[in-house]
């Protein structure tokens, strides 16, 4: 369906969204009284789940036609700003604390927004960022799973899981 690249990096995607999963895993089976954390790992894996099973369906549909080059990087612009939202209100909604894995989470997330909105602006006006945008997602990825591996080791041996 596409490039030798492009499948190589959905590989690591997929791989890494392993890595989430075993990180949230992590925080429950330790049974962590940081609720923030769940909240914020959770938000983290579903957001890169919803990114995974989205990519190969706006991608075809971009490719075919049906749906506009701009719908794409909108579709991953509001999928991680709508998250962000959604983490903060929930926190707020809960009245808990942000704590630094949750800032995490939300930083990564609008990061990732801007990645999409920058290469967006990009592609309609110069089009030279192609390879920014290709690899600073998946650099991105790869950050948040170390960033939240340490973070989350970090909860869990402080709340004596």
């Amino acid at each position: 369906m596409w490039g030798v690249a492009v499948s190589a990096i959905y590989s690591i995607s997929e791989v890494l969204w392993v890595g989430y999963v075993l990180l949230f895993l992590i925080l429950l089976i330790t049974k962590t009284k940081d609720l923030s954390a769940v909240l914020s790992v959770g938000c983290w894996c579903a957001t890169d789940l919803a990114s995974l099973a989205l990519t190969p369906i706006l991608y075809k549909a971009t490719v075919d036609g049906l749906f506009p080059v701009g719908g794409w990087y909108a579709s991953f612009i509001a999928l991680n700003a709508s998250a962000a939202l959604i983490l903060l209100l929930a926190h707020k909604r809960m009245e808990i604390d942000i704590g630094k894995l949750a800032s995490c989470v939300i930083g990564f997330l609008l990061i990732l927004s801007a990645i999409h909105a920058i290469r967006y602006a990009d592609r309609s006006m110069h089009d030279v960022l192609a390879v920014f945008y290709r690899y600073s997602v998946i650099s991105l990825k790869i950050l948040a799973l170390l960033s939240l591996a340490k973070l989350v080791l970090k909860t869990t041996r402080s709340s004596g899981g």
